[in-house]
């Protein structure tokens, strides 16, 4: 993150869809008010991470976070053309994701 010049510490709706969690601990202590989800999937390691910080939210279906932003695991954000979809690396393939979301 900081190579990229990104600040992450104020984030307010962190998802954590899996356990690639690489500067998850920077991101979850610069916010002590935020609401983190994780994905039903993530290990008990991660989990006992983001419980270091905050509660996590449990993602197992369609979660609304904000107005207009839904998560299924991978991010859904509503617009006026339709629900474009923000991914990782997609392991489970794009067309399950998509299903899951739908």
């Amino acid at each position: 993150m900081e190579a990229l010049g990104a600040n992450f510490t104020k984030s307010q709706y962190p998802v954590f869809s899996h356990d690639r969690i690489g500067g998850a601990a920077t991101v979850l202590a610069g916010s002590p008010s935020m609401e983190a989800y994780a994905h039903d999937a993530v290990s008990e390691k991660t989990l006992g991470l983001i419980w270091s910080h905050t509660e996590p939210r449990d993602i197992r279906e369609w979660t609304e976070i904000a107005d207009g932003i839904a998560v299924t695991g991978p991010l859904v954000v509503t617009t006026p053309n339709g629900y474009p979809v923000v991914t990782g690396c997609a392991h489970p393939h794009i067309s399950r994701i998509v299903e899951r979301g739908s």
